[in-house]
C-alpha cells in the first residue's frame, strides 16, 4: 500500500537521524512524488559553520534529499546543493 506524504516525511526524518543524531533543528523543505515513492528534502544547521560567518550571513544550512519507495522505506539520501 502506498505511503502518505505525512508518513514519508516522518520516515525521512527518522532515517536522517540515524546518520546525523546530534541534529535537533531539522526542517522540512520540500516533499514531492518520485518514481513510485517520495523525495523529502530536509535541512539542518551546518555544524562546521564558523562563528564569524554565522554572525554575518546567518547560520548556513545543509540540505539532504531522502528518497523513499512506495512503502515508505528510505532507500538513499543525497546532498542537495542550494
Amino acid at each position: 500500500m502506498p505511503v502518505t506524504a505525512k508518513d514519508a516525511v516522518r520516515n525521512a526524518i527518522q532515517f536522517l537521524a540515524e546518520f546525523f543524531p546530534d541534529q535537533t533543528d531539522v526542517r522540512l523543505e520540500e516533499v514531492k512524488p518520485w518514481a513510485d515513492g517520495w523525495v523529502v528534502t530536509l535541512s539542518f544547521p551546518d555544524p562546521d559553520g564558523t562563528p564569524l560567518a554565522n554572525a554575518v550571513a546567518g547560520k548556513k544550512r545543509l540540505y539532504k534529499d531522502v528518497m523513499l519507495d512506495e512503502s515508505g522505506v528510505a532507500r538513499e539520501f543525497l546532498i542537495r546543493t542550494i
